[in-house]
């Protein structure tokens, strides 16, 4: 899955989502850490595997860049 993400109205991140690895694949053109957008993005993900099973679990996915 691609989320892209605009930063700030400045700059697009780009975020991908590989299920079958449990990684989050950080892009950024410009070099940075933006860690509120990694952690919307966690968070988000978390909420989607409560809503599709009915029960919260871990979340323990790696993140690259």
């Amino acid at each position: 899955m691609l989320i892209p993400i605009i930063v700030d109205n400045l700059h697009w991140v780009l975020i991908i989502v590989d299920v079958h690895q449990r990684s989050l694949l950080f892009y950024d053109s410009f070099g940075g850490g933006v860690t509120g957008v990694l952690d919307t993005v966690r968070r988000w993900l978390r909420d989607e595997v409560v809503h599709r099973q009915g029960q919260e679990v871990e979340v323990g996915w790696g993140i690259e860049s």
